[in-house]
């Protein structure tokens, strides 16, 4: 009987292991979805930066013409520092997903 107790309680736990597994592939699929949107996100900020418009709407800001309307993307380092965040987080998620495959021995 023990031994039938000792495997019913390993069952628990990696049915609670399966679970827990199952919920961070539904992490990973918001991240995917997440990752894919980024491209369309940030093309009409990089547009806008490279057309010299930025620099024109970062002038009206300096003389107060856009008043109380948020303004991060005026940021002189705003943009820039969110492009490089998102640039060092796809790095890590490279670098983790061939960790991830080598331990999966499924590596390139």
């Amino acid at each position: 009987m023990d031994n039938l107790e000792e495997r019913t309680k390993h069952l628990i736990e990696m049915e609670t292991k399966m679970d827990e597994v199952i919920e961070k592939e539904k992490d990973l699929d918001q991240a995917i979805s997440a990752l894919e949107a980024l491209p369309d996100l940030l093309a009409p900020l990089d547009q806008w930066l490279d057309s010299g418009q930025w620099l024109e709407d970062f002038r009206l800001d300096e003389q107060h013409a856009f008043g109380d309307l948020p303004r991060g993307s005026l940021s002189e380092d705003g943009l820039y520092n969110l492009q490089m965040s998102l640039v060092e987080k796809a790095q890590e998620l490279e670098a983790l997903c061939r960790t991830f495959l080598r331990s999966r021995n499924f590596s390139d």
